[in-house]
C-alpha cells in the first residue's frame, strides 16, 4: 500500500509535469500581483517573466492590466486581478508563449469551450426546469427590505433614512415606469440605468450619483447573501460632478445680516456663529446637545461625517455669546427653532 509522500508526490507529478518538464527550466515565472502598496490612485496589474528563446533568459513582459482599474475599492480589484492570474497561469501551463504564435492554442480553447458551454446549457435548463416550481422568487420589494435591514446594522439613522428615501423613489419609479418587474431577478442593468438617467434629467448628476451609489450598496448585499448573482450597477459608471461655488457676502452686506438677525431672530445668529467660528457642518451644528459643551474648559465634542467624534475650542467671541447653560436639561438639542436648549 502506498504512503502518503508517495500519493502526494504521484498527483504533483499529475499536476504540473504536463505543463512543463522538471528537469529543464521553466520558460516562465509564476504571475503575480502589483497592487502599489493598496494605493487606488495607481495602475494595478498582473505581471509575469518568459525565457526569451533566443537569450535564454527570463524576459519581464507587459503588464495586464484588463479591467481591473475601472474598480474604486481594494476588494473588487483584488478580486478581478486574482481571476487575471489564475487564468493566465493556466495559459502558460497550456503552452502559451509572448514569442510565438498561439493561433493553435486559441483554436484548441476556443472549440473546448464551445462544448463546455453546450453542455453546461443542457444541464442548466434542465436544473431550471426543475427548480421553477419548488423555489419561490423573492419580490423587488421584498428584497431591497431584505438587503437594507441588514445593511441598518452599520449605519447610522440619518444614512438610513437617505437609503430609505432613495429605496422608495426607485420602486415608486418602478411602478410606474416598468410594471412588469415584480421579482429581484428581473431587474437588470438596463432598468437601474434608465432610472438613473431619468434621477439626471429631473435633478443633477451629484444626485445621481447618490442614488447609484446606495443602491448599488444594497444590490451588494443581495449577491453577498446569494440573492442574485451578479452586482450589475457596479458595471454603470458615475458621471462627472462640478459642484457649484456658493457666493460669497460682501463685509457690509455680512454686517448689515447680522445686525438684522441681532434683533429679529438671535438664536439664528448664534447657529450662523456656531457654523462660522467653528468651521462646522450645519448638519453637525444641528446634532449637537447641551451636554456636548464642556463649560468648565469651553470645549465642545461633535459628531463628525468622516470620525466618529472631534473636540474644538470655543472662540472667546463666541463663548460671550452664549446663554447660562447650567440650568437647561443635558440631553436636550443646543439649538430648535424657539429656543436654546430644548426638543
Amino acid at each position: 500500500m502506498p504512503n502518503f509522500k508517495e500519493l502526494l508526490t504521484f498527483e504533483y507529478k499529475n499536476e504540473y509535469e504536463s505543463a512543463y518538464d522538471l528537469s529543464v527550466k521553466r520558460n516562465f515565472s509564476n504571475p503575480k500581483i502589483y497592487s502599489a502598496n493598496g494605493d487606488l490612485k495607481k495602475r494595478w496589474y498582473v505581471y509575469f517573466s518568459f525565457r526569451n528563446p533566443k537569450s535564454g533568459k527570463l524576459v519581464r513582459q507587459t503588464p495586464f492590466y484588463g479591467d481591473a482599474n475601472k474598480y474604486h475599492t481594494k476588494e473588487d480589484r483584488l478580486s478581478i486581478l486574482v481571476t487575471y492570474r489564475k487564468v493566465l497561469l493556466r495559459l502558460l501551463k497550456k503552452g502559451y508563449s509572448p514569442y510565438a504564435d498561439n493561433s493553435e492554442l486559441h483554436h484548441q480553447l476556443r472549440s473546448k469551450n464551445e462544448i463546455t458551454s453546450t453542455q453546461n446549457l443542457s444541464k442548466d435548463e434542465n436544473k431550471n426546469s426543475e427548480a421553477v416550481s419548488d423555489e419561490p422568487k423573492m419580490t423587488v420589494e421584498e428584497a431591497f427590505d431584505f438587503g437594507l435591514k441588514l445593511k441598518e446594522k452599520i449605519l447610522s439613522a440619518t444614512t438610513k433614512r437617505g437609503y430609505e428615501n432613495k429605496i422608495k423613489n426607485f420602486l415608486k419609479w418602478l411602478k410606474v415606469n416598468r410594471p412588469e418587474i415584480k421579482n429581484i431577478t428581473d431587474l437588470d442593468k438596463k432598468v437601474v440605468t434608465t432610472f438613473l438617467n431619468d434621477v439626471l434629467d429631473r435633478t443633477g448628476p451629484r444626485n445621481r450619483n447618490n442614488f447609484r451609489t446606495d443602491l448599488s450598496s444594497i444590490i451588494q448585499v443581495l449577491v453577498d447573501n446569494d440573492i442574485i448573482g451578479q452586482n450589475f450597477i457596479k458595471k454603470i459608471p458615475p458621471l462627472k460632478s462640478i459642484p457649484e461655488r456658493n457666493k460669497t457676502y460682501s463685509q457690509d452686506l455680512q454686517e448689515k445680516i447680522f445686525d438684522y438677525l441681532e434683533i429679529e431672530d438671535p438664536i439664528l445668529l448664534l447657529y450662523i456663529k456656531f457654523i462660522s467660528y467653528n468651521f462646522l457642518r450645519p448638519i453637525e451644528v444641528c446634532r449637537l446637545k447641551v451636554k456636548d459643551l464642556d463649560l468648565k474648559h469651553k470645549k465642545l465634542q461633535v459628531k463628525a461625517k468622516n470620525s466618529p467624534l472631534k473636540t474644538k475650542i470655543i472662540p472667546e467671541l463666541l463663548w460671550s455669546d452664549l446663554p447660562d447653560l447650567n440650568k437647561l436639561d443635558k440631553e436636550g438639542l443646543l439649538f430648535t427653532p424657539d429656543k436654546i436648549g430644548g426638543e
